[in-house]
């Protein structure tokens, strides 16, 4: 019978569970949409991370190519100096010839005798 209680208790029936079905469903659209939009967030944070650390090696790389022309300058500057330090050397044995010439030839100057 289609206007009975067992009718109406099936149709009660039937329409919880279309309800439930669809809130299952929305429920797990939405759960769907929130895991894209975590990953998705994720992945920013992943590509923000990987952004800062390019920059970051580009820099490291900048520094030691910077110390590396500091170690060469430094290198040239210390053959320099000494080049400079024995010239200075030379110049001082001159000097000391020079004057032992000079008291060797100044009458103002006891010689003794070689």
């Amino acid at each position: 019978m289609p206007g009975g209680i067992g009718y109406r208790y099936g149709m009660k029936i039937l329409v919880i569970v279309v309800i439930v079905v669809i809130v299952v469903a929305i429920a797990a659209v939405l759960m769907k949409r929130r895991a894209n939009q975590q990953a998705a967030g994720l992945r920013n944070q992943a590509q923000e991370h990987r952004d800062e650390a390019k920059a970051s090696q580009i820099a490291a790389t900048r520094q030691e190519t910077q110390a590396n022309a500091m170690t060469a300058k430094a290198k040239e500057d210390l053959v320099v100096a000494e080049q400079q330090r024995n010239a200075a050397a030379v110049k001082r044995e001159v000097a000391a010839d020079l004057n032992v010439r000079a008291d060797n030839i100044d009458p103002d100057v006891p010689n003794t005798p070689t």
